[in-house]
This record gives C-alpha cells, sequence and structure tokens, in this order.
C-alpha cells in the first residue's frame, strides 16, 4: 500500500500494512514514520493519525522485553473500525448526563 505525507510541512508519513480480525473486530496495522528516522512525539503522532483517520480510535501496543524490535523511528498503530468497550477514559471522567 502507499505512503501518505501528512500535510505539506510534516515529515511523517504513514503506511496500512493489512487488515486484521482480533477480539476487537477488524483492524487495521498502520505504521507511522519520518523518512530523516527521527523521533515523532505523542502528540506530532497524534495529529498524524488523526489527520487520516478522523473519529476513529487506535491501539498502540507495548510489548514484553523478549518481543521488543527497537530498530528504526517506526509506531505501530491498530485503526479500529468500533470505539472499543470500556476502553473510552474519557467518557468515564466526564459526569454522566442524566434524563
Amino acid at each position: 500500500m502507499a505512503s501518505k505525507q501528512h500535510a505539506k510541512t510534516s515529515p511523517i508519513r504513514s503506511q496500512e500494512i493489512d487488515t486484521r480480525g482480533t477480539p476487537l473486530g477488524p483492524v487495521r496495522y498502520v505504521r507511522f514514520y519520518r523518512d530523516d528516522d527521527k523521533p515523532v512525539g505523542w502528540r506530532e503522532l497524534w495529529e498524524a493519525f488523526a489527520e487520516r483517520y478522523p473519529d476513529q480510535w487506535a491501539i498502540q501496543l507495548f510489548p514484553p522485553a523478549n518481543e521488543l524490535i527497537n530498530e528504526a523511528n517506526v509506531y505501530h498503530l491498530w485503526v479500529l473500525d468500533d470505539v472499543p468497550e470500556n476502553l473510552n477514559i474519557a467518557r468515564k471522567a466526564r459526569p454522566q448526563e442524566h434524563d
């Protein structure tokens, strides 16, 4: 799949690798990276994700040490089709509206 350039001034690119079935439903495996191999900050990564996948959720996984691959500044996200049940901490932090 082709890479996408994030905005005209950002060096962040993304590449959709594949779609996989999971207990959370289908997820798209997407890599985010910079051509110059510099690290990407959390906010910068979120903005690149939000521009490409507006109003969607994604998960970033942190594997145990024996499964870690740390050879490049590549950030792997799993983009969800649906809101992950019971994982929306913002919804729990907001006061509940009563009818």
